[in-house]
């Protein structure tokens, strides 16, 4: 069984990278989030010239009917989550949800929003973010774009990190029945 479990997130693992490549091959701009480097990106963009939403929709089906979760924020930041497309219609792990949003930033001049998982099981929560699960944001306000790899059992959400480096400043939590976290 646990081995069963591991060869899945590899699985996982895998195939998000193989969609995300075949998702970026068919964007007017490449998909771009390099925040481990000084040449740090300002901006993602996920769009198609010819028809925005028909190619999300083919590429990520289900339009996920998610629920608001517990959130944390500095005084005037903000993030809100308008859609979430995914591989599934729930949010559960094996499956690759893309989010589109809102933020807005006035505690920092700039911060790495960056989505993902905290894991229900610690110890099998192991996972780093790939570079299209951040986003380099100046101070002010935006829209967003990014996308979600689920490997495990847990809580999603979309968070500010301080660009340099440090503990997370701020969350909304998001998903649908026990993947939503709650105060």
């Amino acid at each position: 069984m646990e081995a069963q479990r591991r060869s899945n997130v590899a699985l996982v693992s895998t195939t998000g990278v193989f969609l995300i490549a075949a998702l970026s091959a068919g964007c007017s701009d490449s998909l771009r989030a390099d925040v481990a480097s000084d040449n740090r990106p300002t901006e993602t963009s996920i769009t198609s010239e010819s028809s925005p939403r028909a190619t999300r929709e083919s590429e990520l089906p289900y339009d996920v009917r998610f629920e608001r979760g517990e959130t944390h924020f500095e005084n005037g930041d903000n993030i809100t989550i308008l859609e979430v497309r995914g591989t599934e219609e729930t949010v559960t792990p094996g499956n690759i949800y893309w989010i589109r949003g809102t933020y807005k930033l006035t505690s920092h001049d700039e911060a790495i929003l960056s989505t993902g998982t905290t894991a229900a099981d610690a110890v099998n929560g192991r996972y780093n973010n790939l570079k299209i699960q951040d986003r380099l944001v100046q101070k002010g306000e935006g829209e967003f774009k990014l996308f979600l790899v689920m490997p495990f059992r847990g809580w999603p959400h979309v968070s500010y990190y301080p660009a340099k480096g440090g503990d997370c400043f701020g969350a909304i939590y998001f998903g649908t029945g026990d993947s939503v976290h709650r105060k």
